[in-house]
């Protein structure tokens, strides 16, 4: 009790937060993750066209500390700047709240599985939410058009999404400071060529095979057949997911997770009343502010922000991961412009935390949640053997990253399984015969009927996390 008389509890929590996430890492780490931490191990491919200078800034820094394991370092380094997110939105909310309310408000955000997800991961969305955060603060403050503009044009380097967070602070730069609006508006927007300048010079300067820096921009949208912007059914079935999945994690390893580890329902049972009792009194619990028309218009920028940038992520297929920083801009528009009783925040917080925390980072940390570890495994114990998976190319990846000096025979392509059968190579798969748990990439996989034309038998299992695997021979 006297440390937290002694120091302030917001501060507390998101040191306390901070720790968690720097001592429970993924241990199911994504295949982007894997690819990233291969290309700052490496030095190849250090400019990705939408995240240009993340993967740099990774080798630059695994260089500097001599750092082999480039992927746990990755997500030692996401953790410091997630920690550095709740700091300075600490600073943001606390213009705001009183202590209590904001302590408990960052409990709650540091709690949503979107943002744990990549705090705990070696993805690309931590470090550009710190410099869009920061600059957030830092026009809250004062007239700081040039550094606001260009920590924004930081985080779009560091990842292209951030060009809305960048469009919002520049609606209220010209909407909040008239005095000499056109050379305030006009100073914002020219700090921010620093973007297309630093694309110019990677454009420039490094081995690329893009035509003109247009498609270097926008290499994806024009030469990824998987990425797209567009109205089609599958927006109506994953924004919503992808949108409660933001602030709670929602997967099929639920009930092999409960089955094995009834105790885990017990935090569980109390998040679920938690949020029931927020839920219930939330109507009663909320009331209008009345202030200054800066601080509303500020809350208003952050709205318009979180709309564009939900829309967008909407329109790219529902992605997740272009909802990481909803959270946090909802908690600026909704706090600038509304109270609401602490104990409320209090039940919602308490709920969030303890579903995420049993549910998603001591899982993920302890546990490998999918079966990709274990066919590992089982692929390097058995390096002669031909193996195909059509949906999954994490298993090649993590055999690169953990046995870069080894050759293993992975192959993904339907005309590469047929040459291969006609060769009379055993070919062995784990895409049939099992069942997998219900995710995104099981809803969105257009692969069930690729083994109907073969000969399929079981000829080995192994054991993982929460079941059998069985290993099938393809002829």
């Amino acid at each position: 009790m006297n440390i937290i008389k002694r120091f302030d509890l917001s501060l507390i929590i998101a040191i306390g937060l901070t720790i968690l996430y720097v001592l429970l890492p993924s241990s199911n780490n994504t295949l982007d993750s894997i690819a990233y931490a291969l290309d700052m191990r490496s030095g190849k491919d250090l400019f990705y066209p939408h995240h240009l200078l993340f993967n740099a800034f990774g080798f630059v820094l695994s260089k500097l500390f001599n750092i082999i394991n480039t992927l746990h370092f990755i997500c030692f380094v996401n953790a410091l700047f997630a920690g550095g997110c709740l700091l300075i939105i600490r600073q943001i909310l606390r213009y705001f709240t009183n202590n209590k309310t904001c302590a408990f408000l960052l409990l709650f955000l540091g709690s949503c599985y979107g943002f744990i997800r990549f705090a705990t991961d070696a993805e690309a969305y931590i470090i550009p939410l710190f410099f869009a955060l920061l600059a957030s603060k830092v026009i809250f403050s004062g007239e700081k058009f040039i550094l606001t503009s260009l920590l924004l044009s930081i985080a779009c380097l560091f990842h292209q999404i951030y060009f809305f967070w960048w469009v919002g602070l520049g609606i209220y730069v010209w909407w909040n400071f008239e005095k000499h609006r056109i050379n305030n508006i006009i100073k914002y927007i020219s700090t921010a060529f620093i973007v297309p300048l630093v694309y110019f010079l990677v454009f420039r300067f490094t081995e690329n095979d893009y035509c003109n820096i247009i498609e270097l921009v926008f290499h994806d949208y024009i030469n990824n057949p998987t990425v797209s912007i567009s109205l089609n059914s599958t927006i109506f079935l994953m924004t919503p997911i992808s949108f409660i999945r933001t602030f709670f994690q929602v997967h099929g390893y639920f009930l092999p997770l409960f089955q094995k580890y009834f105790l885990i329902l017990i935090p569980v049972v109390i998040a679920c009343v938690c949020l029931i009792i927020g839920l219930y009194k939330f109507k009663g619990s909320i009331t209008k502010k009345n202030y200054d028309q800066q601080t509303n218009k500020y809350a208003f920028s952050h709205l318009i922000i979180f709309f564009l940038q939900f829309l967008f992520a909407a329109i790219s297929d529902g992605n997740a991961e272009f909802m990481l920083m909803l959270p946090f801009l909802l908690a600026i528009f909704f706090f600038g412009k509304y109270s609401i009783k602490f104990f409320n925040i209090l039940y919602f917080a308490t709920g969030i935390f303890l579903w995420n925390l049993s549910l998603a980072l001591i899982p993920t940390h302890f546990l490998h949640t999918g079966t990709d570890e274990s066919m590992v495994k089982y692929i390097q114990q058995h390096p002669d053997n031909s193996y195909f998976f059509p949906d999954n190319k994490r298993i090649g990846l993590l055999i690169e990253y953990q046995s870069p000096d080894e050759k293993f025979n992975i192959y993904h392509s339907g005309a590469e399984l047929d040459s291969l059968i006609q060769t009379g190579n055993p070919v062995l798969t784990s895409a049939v015969n099992n069942t997998f748990f219900m995710s995104r990439g099981s809803l969105l996989s257009k692969n069930a009927d690729l083994f109907s034309n073969y000969n399929i038998a079981i000829v080995d299992s192994i054991n993982y996390s929460f079941g059998t695997l069985y290993i099938s021979s393809v002829k």
